[in-house]
């Protein structure tokens, strides 16, 4: 799977945001093609390694790591990154870790400015509900992981375009 445009991707903890996230990277650095992954929970050692586990490979991705740091600053220096030398993907993960702020002025704006309109494709991750994020998202990707009698785990991602069918309908890939 890969989507172009704005994808907001969420879920539970644990449902396997992400990995997603990843594989979309990962696909896209096979390509030969640009990709800034802005972390906002984890160090670019430790993304890179688990992704290598479950067999993604971002040694290529530019990671940056915005641990820490307040959210009008993050989102100035991201626009900047993005504006003088934009990646043809760009993940943030998560921006559940940016509480406090005021998502649909900050993140909504930011996405909607900088990133529909420079024709980057963006994966943006976060826990649910997308809220204000769903409203300028190209597709939305709601990931959930059930445990299944004997213990195993099932995933089941469900997607959702614009124009696809009625609003609220969604697609499942199963």
């Amino acid at each position: 799977m890969d989507f172009a445009g704005i994808t907001a991707v969420y879920g539970r903890p644990g449902a396997g945001k992400t990995v997603f996230a990843a594989r979309m990277a990962h696909r896209r650095l096979s390509a030969g093609e640009r990709v800034l992954w802005a972390t906002f929970y984890e160090d670019r050692q430790t993304l890179v390694d688990a992704m290598a586990r479950l067999g993604y490979d971002l040694s290529g991705a530019e990671v940056w790591e915005a641990v820490l740091t307040d959210p009008t600053s993050t989102f100035n220096q991201l626009s900047h990154i993005v504006s003088h030398s934009p990646p043809n993907l760009l993940v943030l993960d998560s921006i559940t870790q940016l509480q406090g702020i005021d998502v649909r002025a900050n993140v909504t704006n930011l996405i909607y400015r900088a990133f529909k309109f420079a024709g980057i494709d963006a994966v943006i991750v976060s826990e649910e509900p997308v809220g204000a994020l769903g409203h300028i998202a190209d597709n939305l990707v709601r990931l959930s992981l059930e445990i299944a009698p004997r213990g195993v785990a099932v995933s089941a991602p469900t997607w959702r375009s614009p124009g696809e069918g009625r609003p609220g309908t969604s697609r499942s890939s199963r």
